[in-house]
């Protein structure tokens, strides 16, 4: 009996000391398995550089400033033969912030539930767009030869994973075969399982190299997370530098950021590349505007224009039309089915960069939508999102 009462308290000693020296990671796992809460989802929005590590990517010493237009009004809009008003969908959607520029002038900018000019915002996949500029100035820099290249002949970690052999082009247009589950709503999820390794510090570059091929390569749209993250290991290694600095030297700085960003790592110093940089509606303005300018901001070509067009031109059939089937897919931007001028950057919980290149026309959104893994909720779908964005760019005409 003593014998077994000090086996326990043995025991009980190890797991303190375990939870001792894994606080930060404990910690870091309940909040990552909270993320959308109702009652932490702001926080965590605002702040997930407080519970987990990040690159600072720098910003400009000389922002730029866009000239401030006169302030329009928010349209009501038109779904499904009903009219929306515009404070419905504000709330509806649980919008924290509003920003619109057309013609390089600031027309609108608000914003709700505590977010503010000056906060750094979580964009989620809206950072996949962020990655596919970055690769595309980085084969303009004459790192990477191809796009029909395999990606494991610049990134070996990958080779005898589901990702050998395949090429640049079909992991940027999600499109690689790779078997993998992105349901949120799902505990058990693919998506979900990763998110509990990272907080418990599993390397993302062994995660990557630990899938499997689900389907040939090239032949089926497959909305896979980690084919933004196998890119970003295609850029890490091809310039040598990390993904932030890279983004600081190459893009931010350039456009005249006005604010630091942040990008959350791994615990193995690698960015979350497919979801957690974290940047001001002012700042994500700029990146689409960079857009509207084919690449060119004051003179400067950042990334080539023959990139952002090849990024909007929808090549296979596969891609026409993906997931609720109002658009297409291009290089990690959604095109949306219509005449072709327009280009959306879009993340989980209502994160988005709507931009209309007839226009000239950017749309900057964040929001904290609880409701997000609930399809039967009119807001959690994107052709609702872009009925607004539409009846938005239209009122400007």
């Amino acid at each position: 009996m003593k014998i077994a009462k000090n086996l326990l308290f043995i025991i009980f000693l190890i797991a303190i000391v375990l939870l001792i020296f894994n606080f930060r990671k404990v910690k870091r796992l309940h909040r990552v398995m909270n993320f959308f809460e109702p009652e932490m989802i702001h926080e965590n929005f605002y702040h997930s550089t407080d519970f987990t590590p990040f690159h600072t990517v720098k910003k400009s010493p000389n922002p730029y400033y866009f000239e401030k237009g006169t302030t329009i009004s928010l349209p009501n809009f038109k779904y499904e033969d009903k009219t929306h008003t515009a404070k419905n969908y504000i709330d509806s959607l649980f919008v924290t912030g509003l920003a619109i520029v057309k013609n390089n002038q600031l027309l609108f900018e608000e914003y709700y539930n505590g977010n503010s000019a000056n906060t750094t915002h979580i964009s989620w996949s809206v950072a996949k767009s962020f990655v596919s500029v970055l690769l595309g100035i980085a084969i303009d820099e004459g790192y990477i030869k191809s796009i029909e290249e395999p990606i494991d002949k610049y990134v070996p970690q990958l080779k005898g994973s589901g990702y050998e052999g395949v090429k640049i082009v079909d992991v940027l247009q999600m499109s690689s075969g790779i078997g993998f589950d992105e349901n949120y709503g799902d505990f058990w999820s693919d998506i979900n399982q990763w998110s509990r390794g990272f907080a418990l510090g599993q390397s993302q570059n062994e995660f990557a190299a630990s899938l499997k091929n689900l389907r040939p390569p090239g032949t089926e749209f497959d909305y896979v997370s980690l084919d933004t993250h196998v890119l970003a290991m295609l850029i890490v290694n091809s310039t040598k530098t990390s993904l932030s600095n890279y983004m600081q030297q190459k893009l931010w700085q350039p456009i005249g950021a006005e604010f630091d960003a942040q990008w959350n790592i791994d615990d193995n110093d690698m960015e979350i590349a497919f979801g957690c940089l974290n940047a001001t509606l002012r700042d994500y303005l700029k990146f689409g505007q960079l857009v509207i300018n084919n690449g060119n901001w004051n003179g400067k070509q950042i990334v080539s224009a023959k990139w952002l067009k090849d990024s909007r031109t929808i090549t296979k059939p596969h891609l026409k039309k993906v997931a609720d089937g109002s658009t297409g897919y291009g290089y990690q931007w959604w095109l949306p089915i219509g005449d072709g001028n327009e280009m959306v950057a879009r993340g989980h919980s209502g994160q988005y960069i709507y931009i209309n290149l007839k226009t000239k026309t950017v749309i900057a959104q964040n929001s904290a939508n609880i409701k997000n893994n609930d399809k039967s909720y009119l807001y959690s779908n994107f052709p609702v999102i872009l009925a607004f964005f539409r009846a938005v760019n239209e009122s400007l005409i």
